[in-house]
């Protein structure tokens, strides 16, 4: 699995949609600002809920997203049942989901990638 698979302590899940002009503004935001990028810490991971493939392929060139970081959701109906039983998520774009590598959710209502703290993350992963 993604979660399990990820090197670093932990995953902060993107999801967005280049159809949601709030996705899109948080990832100009993140493209602009210091970029997490794989750090030792936080594994960012954009999932794209899309019609058309090729939208978030140009998202991805055109802000520099590492593209071994975004992944394109094609069962939707199937991953929003389970986030939203799971996680009580409500279907809102864009949404952020901390887990730490054991595939636990520390946070379902995290900050955007431009405005996460890593020092926030280790505290809570300290609790």
């Amino acid at each position: 699995s993604l979660i399990r698979s990820t090197k670093q302590p932990f995953l902060l899940l993107d999801f967005c949609g280049t159809w949601d002009s709030a996705s899109m503004k948080q990832i100009a935001d993140y493209s602009m600002n210091e970029k997490l990028n794989n750090s030792d810490t936080v594994r960012p991971v954009w999932l794209f809920f899309e019609n058309d493939k090729k939208d978030w392929i140009k998202v991805i060139e055109k802000y520099d997203l590492p593209p071994q970081n975004c992944f394109f959701v094609k069962d939707y109906l199937k991953m929003t049942r389970n986030f939203t039983s799971q996680f009580n998520w409500h279907n809102d774009f864009p949404h952020y989901f901390l887990f730490n590598n054991k595939g636990e959710c520390m946070n379902k209502n995290e900050v955007s990638f431009s405005r996460v703290d890593v020092k926030s993350i280790l505290n809570q992963s300290a609790r």
